[in-house]
């Protein structure tokens, strides 16, 4: 479990953060990249992962030897975990796929009618294209302005409008979106609501409670703190399985003697075998993330954020999206006449790690009005220290003023 002091900084020694060897030498790593995926991962992470490896290594749901039974309850155990991390009653409907991706394109497909879809001017690629692929009609609301969302969601819904698929936080700038008014929108008008919580599963409160969600998808390697592969989508209790569409066939370990997919969930949705290892490493990353408190982890990071916003903001030359949020870990930034990928790639050789470009984001990057090439992006995890924000600015400053 990571703790951590006032100050921004964690009981973990920096001896764990270094970088492999380039040009036949070990640099120090500054990592302000965790919007893309958290690193490091919690020590527990990893060795439960290398436990169940070891331990849990037969196939979930295709035996009844002791290994086969041993990885049935790992699974099983990793539903429990997520559906009480999002108050869902029954675990069975939390379907595990490989990414959030996987999830969202489950998600859509299965709740699929003919008619039209809303979605946010703040999606990501994995929610744009799967709606566009769907070849039917969708509109775009927008989402910056968190005051005007429900208004502009009531000037493009239409007598047709089944469905809304929007992010619970975006991946470029430090928005939310207003979940639990649209969710009572899409109650009084029966639309069904899908939520990327890519960006906010682990950072912001999301339950199934207080939003009424018919799915939610999550991935596991952000602020879940699990390990790259692994995803879910978490249906309302409301669902029984029958009613949704496959988005893929195969084997389930189930009604094996039938051509067509069971009609219980999850396995109507879960086609093919379910990494073990990845289930349990991401079972104790929930673990942590709970015990030590998504506000401590919010606090923490939205602190960092602040701190670098304010002092790029004294920096020539130097432009920043959107700050002053109260809460959020994203720094979106760029250095008039210098490229984002070009500043990405001389942080990059002074050990600091980010992102530049669109961030498979472009409608939220026209939105925000960064230019064709996009920006740079430095996102704060909870292993971050305020010695890594320093590092930064003082990094940005020395390409400000080269």
């Amino acid at each position: 479990m990571f703790i951590f002091t006032p100050c921004g900084r964690t009981q973990l020694s920096r001896g764990i953060r270094s970088a492999p060897a380039r040009r036949d030498r070990i640099i120090p790593l500054i990592y302000l990249d965790n919007a893309a995926t958290t690193f490091p991962k919690p020590p527990s992470v990893v060795e439960e992962f290398r436990r169940a490896s070891l331990l849990s290594a037969g196939n979930p749901g295709r035996g009844t030897h002791s290994l086969a039974l041993a990885a049935s309850e790992e699974i099983y155990s990793l539903r429990e975990a997520l559906a009480a991390f999002f108050s869902l009653d029954k675990p069975e409907n939390v379907v595990l796929t490989f990414n959030a991706t996987y999830a969202l394109n489950i998600a859509i497909s299965a709740l699929r009618q003919p008619g039209h879809i809303l979605i946010s001017d703040l999606e990501h690629n994995s929610v744009r294209r799967p709606v566009a692929a769907l070849g039917g009609s969708y509109s775009v609301f927008r989402a910056l302005e968190r005051e005007n969302v429900l208004r502009d969601i009531r000037r493009k819904c239409r007598r047709d409008t089944y469905m809304i698929v929007c992010t619970q936080a975006s991946n470029t700038a430090n928005v939310t979106l207003p979940l639990v008014e649209i969710s009572q929108f899409c109650r009084e008008r029966g639309i069904k609501l899908v939520i990327d919580a890519s960006q906010g599963a682990g950072f912001y409160p999301l339950d199934f409670k207080s939003i009424a969600a018919d799915a939610i998808c999550v991935p596991a390697h952000k602020a879940l703190y699990g390990i790259q592969g692994a995803g879910a989508v978490l249906f309302a209790d409301k669902y029984r399985g029958r009613e949704l569409r496959p988005l893929i066939s195969g084997g389930s370990g189930v009604g094996s003697a039938l051509l067509e997919m069971p009609t219980r969930l999850p396995e109507r949705l879960e086609a093919g075998t379910l990494s073990v290892p990845l289930a349990a490493a991401w079972k104790e990353g929930i673990r942590v993330v709970s015990e030590t408190g998504i506000d401590v982890i919010c606090e923490h990071c939205s602190a960092l954020r602040s701190y670098t916003e304010n002092a790029l903001l004294q920096l020539p030359d130097v432009r920043v999206y959107m700050p002053g949020a109260k809460s959020g870990s994203l720094v979106l930034f760029n250095i008039d006449g210098i490229s984002a990928g070009e500043v990405g790639r001389e942080l990059d050789r002074r050990g600091i790690c980010v992102r530049s470009g669109l961030h498979c984001a472009p409608s939220a990057h026209a939105s925000l009005g960064t230019g064709k090439d996009g920006a740079v992006r430095a996102s704060f995890g909870a292993f971050n220290t305020l010695s890594d924000a320093e590092a930064l600015c003082n990094a940005v400053e020395e390409i400000v003023r080269r």
